[in-house]
């Protein structure tokens, strides 16, 4: 059985397990603080449970196309559990720094630009359709991953592979500074005030409803939002540029609406333009390694056998 696990495991396996690991470890760290720690836990099981099963299944399953949807998901699970391990970052933020620091970045907002972009955006410019685009923006992001994943897997599920592992190790990469900086952002520090934003549409109520009932107050600095929607132009210009033409414009937009609804301060937009590129460097660095590392362990495995 190991023999298989050996064989079949992917890096983007190997990235998941490591996100979770060490997540572990900072989560026992600071156990005394934090909340809801043993279904942390017991998520992290879930997840392993849920890989290995796909990994058996995978390796069992003759009939072609059950089998090509199994490995489908074999390399898009991690994005099943995004949410989650954003949402438990609520949760350790406050293992380092007792208390949050927004008064800090409001504090340098007010010092950079002389006022607050976050309040001042959207009263400034209130006109309804502009709103409704801004929101119309920010929702995308929440469309754009699951249509990558299907994209990227229907042109050539063999190229996928790489794209998809440097989506989900730049999330994780923003889900580890979220651990450690409690910035919630202007919705929450400034008195829920976006959330007073009449008239909506469409998107507005859909935006509306998240930010109110599924939202948590964390992972504000720096914005993952901003940060992903530039990887995702870097993945899609480099392996499906047909969708880089629609990713491209969606993310310049999200670079405002992250502003204009008052879910990140301009500060947040800066650090989330400066990390992407850096996480993009890493997360090809972490690929090649763990690739290397598996290539190594699968030869050894071989000679033993």
């Amino acid at each position: 059985m190991w023999s298989r696990v050996i064989k079949t495991t992917t890096p983007i396996d190997v990235i998941t397990i490591l996100y979770m690991g060490l997540s572990a470890g900072y989560i026992l760290a600071g156990y005394n603080k934090i909340e809801n720690i043993e279904s942390l836990f017991l998520m992290r099981v879930g997840v392993l449970v849920f890989m290995f099963f796909l990994l058996y299944a995978e390796s069992k399953l003759k009939f072609t196309k059950i089998k090509w949807f199994v490995s489908f998901l074999r390399n898009v699970y991690p994005f099943f559990f995004l949410n989650y391990f954003y949402t438990e970052t609520h949760y350790t933020k406050n293992n380092l720094f007792p208390q949050d620091i927004d008064a800090v970045f409001a504090s340098a907002e007010q010092s950079i630009w002389g006022f607050q972009p976050s309040l001042q955006f959207s009263e400034h410019v209130n006109n309804p359709l502009f709103r409704e685009l801004m929101y119309m923006g920010y929702f995308s992001f929440y469309l754009m991953i699951p249509t990558l994943c299907i994209a990227f897997y229907l042109k050539n599920k063999n190229t996928a592979k790489q794209p998809l592992f440097i989506m989900a190790c730049s999330f994780y990469l923003f889900y580890c500074l979220y651990h450690f900086i409690p910035v919630l952002g202007p919705q929450y520090y400034f008195n829920s005030y976006a959330y007073n934003m009449e008239p909506r549409y469409f998107f507005g109520s859909i935006m509306h409803y998240l930010q109110i009932h599924v939202e948590y107050p964390t992972g504000a600095f720096p914005s993952s939002h901003v940060g992903m929607a530039f990887v995702f132009c870097y993945v899609t210009y480099h392996w499906h540029k047909t969708l880089f033409k629609i990713v491209l414009p969606l993310a310049l937009c999200i670079c405002f609406a992250t502003v204009y609804i008052k879910e990140h301060y301009l500060i947040d937009v800066l650090a989330g333009l400066a990390t992407a590129p850096v996480f993009i460097y890493l997360s090809k660095k972490i690929h090649t390694l763990i690739e290397a590392c598996l290539l190594s362990f699968k030869k050894e495995e071989s000679c033993l056998s």
